[in-house]
């Protein structure tokens, strides 16, 4: 999955998530070093999913499988939490 900004070019999942992080954080005035964004965008990677998904997850792996790696996250380990 990807976003398409208004230049016309396509940027991935983690890329639109990470450039998010970096506006709400100037939006709010909230001070995000390098080592602060990055444990941030690490951390989305272990988020835990609400147990009503868990059943459609386990059900269908491999169609969740691909559409989280096509989502671009590169660093999606291929569990569940």
């Amino acid at each position: 999955m990807a976003a398409q900004p208004l230049s016309g070019q396509y940027e991935d999942f983690w890329m639109v998530t990470e450039s998010a992080l970096a506006f709400a954080c100037r939006s709010l005035n909230l001070a995000c070093s390098p080592q602060t964004r990055e444990e941030l965008m690490e951390s989305y990677l272990h988020l835990k999913i609400f147990s009503d998904a868990r059943p459609a997850l386990t059900k269908e792996e491999p169609v969740a499988r691909s559409v989280v790696m096509n989502a671009g996250l590169s660093g999606y380990s291929g569990t569940y939490h």
